[in-house]
């Protein structure tokens, strides 16, 4: 199985005790709890790979890219992660 890496290993550092990275990426199975995680902690950019964004998910102030796809491989692909598309 290959390996996935980062061309660039991201920045990461400790300031004033926080640590702080480039980015962070979080994947997550759609349930109910995720969407009051995602609305209590809001991110810059979000990804929906879903038929429909879902209800009372609250977008306001984020970038969403939704796409409707379901298939692993696919979404790999699409996230520049595999270099085949099946």
């Amino acid at each position: 199985m290959k390996r996935l890496s980062f061309l660039v290993e991201p920045v990461r550092a400790i300031i004033n005790k926080t640590l702080y990275a480039e980015f962070q990426l979080k994947l997550v199975n759609y349930n109910e709890d995720a969407i009051n995680i995602f609305n209590e902690i809001k991110c810059e950019d979000c990804f929906i790979f879903m038929e429909k964004v879902p209800e009372g998910l609250d977008t306001e102030d984020i970038n969403v890219e939704h796409i409707s796809l379901n298939e692993l491989e696919k979404i790999k692909f699409i996230m520049g992660m595999s270099e085949v598309y099946e």
